[in-house]
């Protein structure tokens, strides 16, 4: 398909004048009428706050009635407690939530087809602006529960539990209701752009930045139906970071075309607010409402949450989920590798966008509260496993020290090299305050071990046999006796590698669909009025 650039993108430098004193057009100047939009005020504070209410709440009570009755009626799929609790659940997921879903689609399509037939006021298109970023927000705060918390939490249960069914109780919360949550709203954020904003979203093409966010939240159906095959017939559930689990990570990918959302509608933000008659900043930008940039940056902050950890989880997880596996070999290895890759893609975003060297870390943040709270809350107070034994790492003090390379730098190529060795090579030092009391030796049935191996070998888990402990595997140390050194040195020279991967995200995922589409038309269907083709055939 090919890609074309959008037509009707205004440049930050237009204004839309009116009158002074005057109603902007399409406002009407009654002291009854509905009080007109400022575009650079925006919304209502409680309306920032209320974004963030209908997925939260519909997850709220999934984590409640788990909470309530999944140990007691959840674990054997053929009692009866089973079919009165979950059941029902499963049920409303399945037909409840699609069914809500198409009376929103309805009502957004044949309402907008009445307003998208006149040009909408300045003051009109901002307060659509204003609620296409709200739905997109709430669209981030699915992210969030789906790709975070419900996702995690699933890998919390299954260690405690014997799979006998796909209907479990984690699964009625994260493949039967936050992933469909996810696409509901995605593509109602889409419509909602198609008919209200048809001048910015419109046209026989579909926007990349929604296509995007659809097609990765879409892909979560067909890599549920595959997960569930592949454990059915192949493989157990206890390694998190299992192939069958890896294109779920596609999605992650694919939601960093929201940025493309946001980065589309910033002209014409600014033109309406220059239009009404505010000032620039003293340094040239435009002054919009710190409204916006609260709806923003909440949206911002839950969106990277939940993609972060996905990666983390399903490419690294098990070396970050448990102590024992936080070794000298490959916890130092895979773990800074996979998480630059993500943590890259904020950080070109951050600095090409908007010149601020602070989205690496921003990433690093968002990704290290994540874990905590679904460690805490899901591994801790639900499946019962102790926080000691679940920690996460932090890079926070190393992906500080990729922003600031690139600060002094102001150049990728010197920030991949430097930057890249640092982030890889500091990651086993930063974390090792943290790490240092669980590697101290201890005998344990005649043999020395580690407090985090004796952790472990204490720990039943569900998905291997109660008499089977692999308490480590050497591989690296059987060669070289400083495997620490080898390992981070090797990791900084791979995180070097991993963050083009990133650089490619930022660019060509987030910030190049801004303002494009792809053309499902094509115009080489011959004029009315031309000649038919000639063509010539052999015989007499």
């Amino acid at each position: 398909m090919a890609v074309i650039e959008s037509q009707h993108m205004a440049t930050a430098g237009e204004t839309i004048e009116h009158p002074p004193g005057q109603p902007a057009p399409g406002d009407s100047g009654h002291p009854g009428s509905r009080r007109p939009f400022s575009t650079a005020r925006g919304g209502s504070a409680f309306m920032v706050l209320l974004a963030l209410v209908p997925a939260s709440l519909l997850a709220l009570f999934w984590r409640t009635w788990q909470q309530l009755y999944a140990f007691d009626y959840g674990l054997d799929s053929t009692s009866p407690g089973f079919y009165r609790y979950w059941i029902p659940i499963v049920v409303f997921n399945i037909v409840g939530l699609p069914v809500l879903a198409g009376i929103w689609y309805a009502w957004l399509w044949l309402t907008g087809r009445k307003l998208s037939a006149e040009p909408p006021s300045p003051a009109e298109e901002g307060r659509r602006l204003w609620r296409l970023w709200w739905i997109v927000a709430v669209f981030c705060t699915a992210i969030f529960w789906g790709g975070s918390f419900f996702a995690e939490q699933d890998a919390a249960w299954h260690q405690v539990t014997m799979r006998d069914t796909a209907f479990t109780p984690s699964h009625a919360a994260l493949f039967y209701g936050s992933f469909p949550v996810m696409i509901y709203t995605a593509f109602g954020a889409f419509l909602y752009a198609r008919t209200r904003l048809p001048h910015l979203f419109g046209g026989r093409g579909v926007p990349i930045s929604f296509a995007l966010i659809v097609g990765g939240s879409s892909l979560l159906l067909f890599q549920v139906a595959f997960n569930e095959f592949g454990h059915t017939f192949w493989q157990t559930e206890e390694v998190f970071s299992d192939p069958l689990h890896w294109p779920f990570v596609i999605f992650a990918y694919l939601l960093f075309g929201v940025f493309a959302i946001w980065f589309a509608t910033f002209p014409r933000l600014f033109a309406l607010t220059r239009g009404e008659g505010v000032p620039d900043n003293p340094d040239g930008s435009p002054a919009i409402g710190r409204r916006w940039d609260l709806l923003l940056l909440a949206s911002v902050v839950l969106a990277l949450i939940g993609a972060l950890h996905v990666e983390a989880m399903l490419f690294g997880g098990d070396w970050s989920f448990w102590v024992d596996w936080k070794d000298r070999q490959w916890w130092p290895l895979v773990t800074p590798a996979i998480n630059m890759i993500l943590i890259a893609a904020v950080h070109y975003i951050a600095w090409a966008k908007a010149r601020l060297p602070v989205g690496a870390t921003l990433a690093a943040t968002t990704l290290l509260a994540g874990e905590w709270i679904s460690r805490v809350v899901n591994f801790s107070w639900w499946a019962d496993i102790p926080v000691n034994y679940t920690w996460p790492e932090t890079m926070l003090v190393t992906a500080l020290l990729l922003d600031l390379v690139l600060l002094f730098s102001r150049s990728y190529i010197i920030t991949s090299i430097l930057g890249g060795l640092l982030f890889g090579a500091l990651f086993w030092a930063a974390n090792w305050p943290a790490l240092a009391p669980f590697l101290q030796p201890i005998i344990m049935d005649g043999q020395v071990l580690t407090v985090a191996d004796a952790m472990s070998a204490s720990l039943p888990r569900s998905q291997g046999p109660e008499y089977l402990r692999m308490i480590e595997e050497g591989h690296l140390r059987a060669l070289v006796d400083d495997v620490t050194i080898v390992v981070s040195f090797f990791a900084g020279m791979l995180c070097a590698a991993t963050y083009w991967i990133g650089i490619g995200i930022g660019k060509f995922l987030a910030v190049a669909p801004a303002g494009r589409t792809f053309q499902l038309q094509t115009d080489s269907e011959p004029e009315r009025g031309a000649a038919a083709p000639v063509t010539t055939g052999g015989g007499s």
